[in-house]
């Protein structure tokens, strides 16, 4: 877990997207089986729940509903605490961390 694998693990995403290579999905699956498909516990801080962006990606292949339950949790939690962005993004990569993982479980 962290901003630092939550970053990379996209790209490793894409490869497989790419490629159709099952090892980079592999490779999804074990990081966030290793994280137990869990979040970092600060709700507002994009950072924490960047992971989420890979989680629903592998579940869209594997279907698996435990590896979004938590990640549905807190975009229900953010959602229904409407905040405005401002006060929970207030640093530029939010964007690159947060919104995606909202755009996703939306889909």
């Amino acid at each position: 877990m962290g901003w630092v694998p939550a970053s990379f693990y996209p790209g490793v995403m894409a490869l497989y997207e790419t490629t159709k290579d099952e090892k980079y999905l592999d490779a999804c699956v074990a990081w966030g089986e290793k994280n137990n498909w869990d979040t970092a516990p600060r709700m507002a801080y994009a950072d924490d729940y960047a992971c989420g962006q890979t989680y629903i990606e592998t579940y869209f292949h594997k279907k698996d509903p435990k590896m979004i339950e938590k990640i549905k949790a807190v975009g229900d939690t953010i959602v229904a605490r409407n905040e405005l962005g401002r006060k929970d993004w207030w640093w530029c990569d939010a964007l690159f961390m947060g919104a995606p993982v909202l755009i996703r479980l939306y889909k």
